[in-house]
């Protein structure tokens, strides 16, 4: 039947390409895994700048907002934390709601009440506060 050559300059040329095969292989998987990844990663913010657009598209049948300015856009995913960072702003908000922060103004939305929870202004640094004394130290 079959002949097993058992010569050493065969197996150590079986095992020099299986060894470039399985190389040519990890080289040609591992471009199309990266490849795929990308194209998903492209596909999922595609995704979600679509959603974005949907619910800018709602948010403006209900409140006037800047057609000129691309808002940052956020969806709350841990409510309970901002919460506790800022109460005030932050009360009503719920895990899901949509964050929408346009340079003067921050909006909480729940889109499946179509509902503005909060409105607010945009505060990008710590308030300065100015201490003077107005009294005069006690001479005895």
């Amino acid at each position: 039947m079959f002949k097993i050559i058992k010569s050493k300059p065969f197996i150590i040329a079986t095992i020099i390409v299986l060894i470039g095969a399985s190389i040519c292989y990890l080289t040609v998987y591992s471009k199309y895994a990266k490849t795929w990844r990308i194209a998903k990663q492209l596909q999922e913010q595609q995704k979600v700048a679509e959603n974005d657009k949907e619910i800018l598209t709602q948010l403006k049948k209900i409140i006037l907002l800047p057609d000129n300015v691309t808002p940052t856009m956020a969806i709350i995913t841990s409510a309970e934390t901002l919460k506790k960072q800022q109460p005030i702003f932050f009360n009503d908000a719920k895990d899901g709601d949509h964050l929408i922060i346009y340079p003067d103004m921050a909006i909480i939305y729940d889109a499946g009440l179509n509902k503005i929870m909060k409105v607010g202004p945009v505060q990008t640094a710590a308030p300065v506060t100015s201490v003077s004394s107005s009294t005069q130290p006690i001479k005895n």
